[in-house]
């Protein structure tokens, strides 16, 4: 950093304890004489020297505070592009991507290559470095840090302000975004949206839309923190699309991606990791998850994400490494993609459910769909779209907010907020059955609903004690599921486990199909004497819609009730048709 010119100027001037002025200087380089004197090579030695960048003294009676806050204001006019981070330390933008500044390991290299430091104690010439204690008090001081604009977040996609307008290219006051892509301007259609929603095998016109309503969730992520789902891609088999949907999700967001794992740490580890090195990630996504993915448990739950979705205020640390924890508003996307859909209740209540449900030959399908598109459409036809969607997604806000801004009061989702306001946009831009899903696929990646539907359908609108509908269960084959770790030879205990099963879905519905309807149940749980000597208490699944269905049914298929002739009613219908037959009438 020092040099012979910044000893000879130590030496020459007292210290005054502030910065002197800029200097810029550049020594012309000289052709010297061949001559082998002292003082010639001493000459030489001093004119070739190139003197670039700002000169600082750093006087040691000053005080750390006058220092830090002289240092910082010099490299704040000399990087433009150098920021505060919210948990201490710099954000350097270089070449339109963020590194984090947060030891003095990293703070170093960039005083040296804008800062000429020379170390002055008592009027003397004491080295050109700062010892690295004082360079990490340094960025976590206020005299310093005050020098440098608050980056809040980075950005490499356009996202919604407080004022619901799209950021603009590099720092944003209002909410001190740093946004690193270009200008947006909304496109009036959606084609290039249609177009992808129209090769894509949906099982439905809601997951259809969710789709849509997953898109405009990831710029809009910071206006609900906590509040927001995290978007679940389900497929009715292998290669149906789940991770092109997610790619068109997140339309170019940079983001953080690992692997399920039954033990929360690691995951917990690898994000920590993932978000030091990259501040501009803003989706996280976890690709092809399954429930033998490092363990053998029977429903995918993890309490690191369901906390992840829903805190307000993420905060992530590492035991194994020596990186700082990062506390940060929860600004983030979660997205997760499975086949085998048994998700724990806690995170099916927290979902925005896609399905996919690919029909025929896939092979062919996909082949149709190059053709169609003009090449694949995850590695192909979406990267080169990502900007196109973008200004139609813009768009779409756009027409929202001439719109007034309205809400759709009518979905119904434990995150509310977020439901009505992507509800409001959808209504205005047309799409329809938004979350119409919802309850569906709560039922059908939820193995203990499921078993409950199972149990309603054969339980037939009968009220019945706990006991005989453990009974019943063990019959269904359902006991594993309904009864977990009970005996079912041991009725008191299968009792027990059922009712402390049934307890919290009390007027909670079930939809289970047939080949040819779907029958809708509600449980209620009621006290009676029922025509016994006690008052005690009984289940029943009231039967409270039955409809037909036309199209194709998906998941389980429950076979129609039939009746069965027991032998003494085979013999009562035997006579009843012999009585009968006297009285046909007599044929011409």
């Amino acid at each position: 950093m020092s040099g012979p010119t910044g000893r000879k100027k130590a030496k020459a001037h007292k210290s005054t304890g502030t910065a002197p002025a800029v200097k810029g200087v550049k020594k012309r380089q000289q052709e010297g004489s061949t001559s082998s004197t002292l003082s010639t090579d001493t000459t030489l030695a001093e004119d070739v020297e190139d003197v670039e960048g700002q000169a600082y003294e750093w006087q040691m009676e000053a005080g750390l505070d006058r220092n830090f806050r002289q240092v910082g204001k010099l490299l704040a006019s000399l990087v433009p592009h150098l920021y505060q981070h919210p948990d201490g330390g710099l954000v350097l933008i270089e070449d339109s991507r963020p590194r984090r500044i947060t030891s003095a390991r990293e703070l170093a290299p960039l005083l040296i290559d804008h800062i000429r430091i020379a170390v002055i104690k008592n009027g003397n010439y004491h080295g050109e470095r700062i010892a690295e204690a004082t360079l990490n008090n340094m960025l976590l001081s206020r005299s310093f840090l005050g020098n440098f604009l608050k980056v809040e977040q980075v950005v490499t996609t356009a996202i919604a302000l407080a004022d619901f307008t799209p950021s603009l290219p590099g720092f944003n006051p209002l909410g001190g975004i740093y946004y690193l892509g270009p200008r947006i301007s909304p496109a009036e259609g959606f084609d290039t949206i249609k177009t992808f929603l129209d090769v894509m095998e949906w099982q439905s016109n809601a997951d259809r839309t969710n789709a849509v309503a997953a898109l405009l969730t990831v710029p809009f992520r910071n206006h609900f923190p906590g509040g927001k789902p995290f978007v679940l891609v389900t497929a009715s088999k292998s290669h149906a699309g789940k991770g092109t949907v997610m790619e068109f999700v997140r339309c170019g967001t940079m983001k953080a991606e690992f692997s399920y794992q039954d033990k929360d740490w690691p995951m917990q580890k690898d994000l920590h990791e993932q978000l030091l090195q990259r501040p501009e990630i803003g989706v996280i996504s976890l690709d092809n998850v399954r429930t033998d993915s490092s363990g053998r448990a029977r429903v995918i739950r993890t309490g690191f994400l369901e906390s992840f979705i829903t805190n307000s205020e993420i905060v992530l640390s590492s035991a194994t490494s020596r990186s700082k924890p990062i506390r940060t508003a929860n600004r983030f996307v979660v997205l997760l993609n499975t086949n085998e859909g048994s998700l724990s209740i806690d995170l099916l209540n927290r979902s925005l459910p896609i399905r996919l449900n690919p029909t025929g030959d896939l092979t062919e399908r996909i082949a149709k769909v190059k053709e169609r598109l003009g090449g694949d459409v995850k590695h192909e036809w979406l990267p080169a779209r990502h900007a196109q969607i973008e200004t139609e997604l813009w768009g779409m806000f756009e027409r929202w907010l001439k719109a007034g801004r309205p809400l759709d009061k009518s979905v119904r989702h434990p995150m509310g907020p977020w439901a009505a306001t992507i509800g409001g946009i959808l209504m205005v831009n047309g799409f329809k059955d938004f979350l119409a899903n919802y309850s569906a696929t709560r039922t059908t990646a939820d193995p203990i609903r499921e078993a409950l539907g199972i149990l309603a359908f054969y339980a037939g609108n009968k009220p019945m004690r706990a006991g005989d509908l453990a009974k019943l269960a063990v019959e269904q084959g359902l006991a594993k599921t309904l009864m977990p770790g009970a005996d079912s030879g041991n009725t008191a205990a299968c009792e027990r486990k059922i009712g402390i099963t049934l307890r919290p879905f009390v007027h909670e519905t079930f939809t289970v199909r047939t080949a040819s309807e779907k029958i809708t149940y509600c449980l209620r749980k009621e006290q009676a004497r029922w025509d016994e000597a006690f008052p005690h208490y009984r289940y029943t699944f009231d039967q409270i819609n039955r409809e037909a269905v036309a199209e194709e049914p998906h998941g389980l298929v429950l076979e129609e009730h039939q009746a069965v002739a027991t032998p003494r009613a085979a013999v009562i219908l035997n006579a009843i048709c012999s009585d009968l037959v006297q009285f046909q009438p007599e044929t011409a």
